[in-house]
């Protein structure tokens, strides 16, 4: 199905229907065209679709069941199974997975999400692999609380909390969220309080007290983001629909900039009533506005040269010219139906 540009835009998305037969959409923005590819097609078995992410070399990353496969063209046929091998099994619950892609494009990190809260005691469960031939490069443990969020050019990013007991169920406990650093040499570094929301090949985003602060790796040269208003960071990843999937590359390729939303009047539902995409410069912390909104922001990623930001709906891509935001397409009902865009590069 062609795709109405008058240009080409580097930027391919990949979008999946997660009911039985599972079916994934390849809508490629450099060819301006959608290839779809139902069940039979795609290699993957007839399990609904995980999670996916595209690498920085514009590889995708799919998986399913718990285990992580690498796709460099088509999506019917698989280039290597990256593991885990087997996929941890915790008796009631599926196999859980997230993969985080270096920023160098080599390696990925595969991770089983731990369980902690109540009598469950599993660690998370960490393995640092080649993407060329799945070899092993690092096999870890770390506190079952640890999910990961990206990657910088060192290690994995991940948001640490402790759970608390309201007789109603468990929650995190207010003030316990921590970012942590994990080196490829299993090495674990606090880098600080609150959520990381995304990071760079250097540079580490996260929200703590209600503000956005920029940091290093370990934490060092941390800068305090201003806001043009009285309002709320709000992160612009997703994933749009439940899933395993990882939330999409809200940092720049060329680790420069982050897009993020400062959203005010919010509801119950987190919700604003107003709401700015704002580009963040992820040296100074200085900021750009992007785009106004009434009610939230769409999810935001770059193209893969970082010329254009896209703004992804259910139906609809919006792609805004990252140097002059006055330059705005809209390609609207270019998602295939029953699809949900969950990667993109």
């Amino acid at each position: 199905m062609p795709i109405p540009l008058e240009e080409p835009v580097s930027l391919r998305v990949l979008a999946v229907r997660g009911n039985n037969p599972p079916s994934l959409a390849i809508l490629d923005l450099s060819e301006c065209e959608t290839t779809i590819y139902e069940m039979g097609v795609h290699a993957l078995s007839a399990n609904p679709v995980g999670g996916a992410v595209a690498t920085p070399d514009r590889d995708w990353i799919i998986w399913s069941n718990g285990i992580a496969y690498r796709f460099s063209n088509s999506l019917d046929t698989i280039d290597i199974e990256l593991g885990p091998n087997p996929p941890r099994q915790i008796s009631g619950y599926a196999p859980a997975l997230r993969v985080v892609p270096e920023p160098g494009g080599t390696r990925a990190w595969l991770v089983q999400p731990g369980l902690t809260f109540g009598s469950e005691d599993y660690p998370t469960l960490v393995d640092l692999v080649a993407l060329d031939d799945a070899t092993s490069q690092l096999s870890v443990e770390v506190d079952g609380s640890a999910f990961p969020i990206a990657s910088t050019d060192t290690g994995l990013v991940l948001n640490t909390h402790r759970w608390l007991d309201t007789g109603d169920g468990f929650v995190t406990e207010p003030g316990s969220e921590t970012t942590i650093h994990l080196t490829d040499d299993g090495t674990v570094n606090q880098v600080g309080t609150g959520w990381a929301i995304a990071a760079g090949p250097s540079r580490i985003a996260r929200t703590t007290d209600g503000e956005l602060v920029i940091s290093g790796p370990d934490g060092s040269n941390e800068v305090q983001v201003t806001k043009s208003f009285e309002g709320t960071w709000v992160d612009l990843g997703g994933p749009m629909v439940p899933s395993d999937a990882m939330p999409l590359q809200t940092v720049a390729p060329d680790g420069s900039e982050l897009l993020v939303s400062l959203g005010r009047d919010l509801d119950v539902n987190g919700k604003p009533a107003y709401s700015e995409l704002v580009a963040v410069d992820l040296d100074d912390g200085s900021t750009r506005s992007i785009a106004q909104y009434d009610g939230r922001t769409p999810f935001a990623t770059w193209s893969s040269d970082g010329q254009w930001i896209a703004l992804l709906g259910p139906d609809d891509i919006t792609l805004i010219n990252a140097t002059d935001p006055n330059n705005v397409h809209s390609l609207e009902g270019v998602v295939p139906d029953e699809h949900y865009p969950l990667a993109a590069g």
